[in-house]
């Protein structure tokens, strides 16, 4: 069955200077298998925001005091601004790159 393309009522377009202040929780979001998280992706002039899930976490020490998360996941959207990615591209995050989350 072919999958329809994103919507337009689904593509919020979000100044660079704006975005801070659309996600405060950045970086600072726990995600764990199944889970839904926004996540940046940089285009040629702009930047796009989608959903991926979260398929796998591993936890790797970086120093004595604390932890870094990595996460992989699959892309949930249709990459409109972002042209060399499509719906269920493996993407690789860390925990400081999580905008969002949605637990389903």
């Amino acid at each position: 069955m072919k999958e329809e393309p994103e919507s337009p009522a689904n593509i919020l377009y979000v100044c660079q200077d704006c975005g801070k202040d659309m996600y405060p929780n950045k970086g600072k979001l726990d995600a764990k298998v199944g889970d839904f998280v926004k996540l940046k992706f940089r285009g040629e002039k702009r930047n796009e925001y989608m959903w991926v899930e979260v398929k796998r976490v591993h936890v790797e020490s970086v120093s004595a005091k604390d932890d870094e998360y990595n996460f992989e996941g699959i892309l949930s959207n249709d990459p409109v601004i972002v042209k060399d990615m499509k719906c269920g591209d493996k993407v690789i995050f860390r925990k400081e790159d999580i905008l969002d989350i949605f637990v389903d």
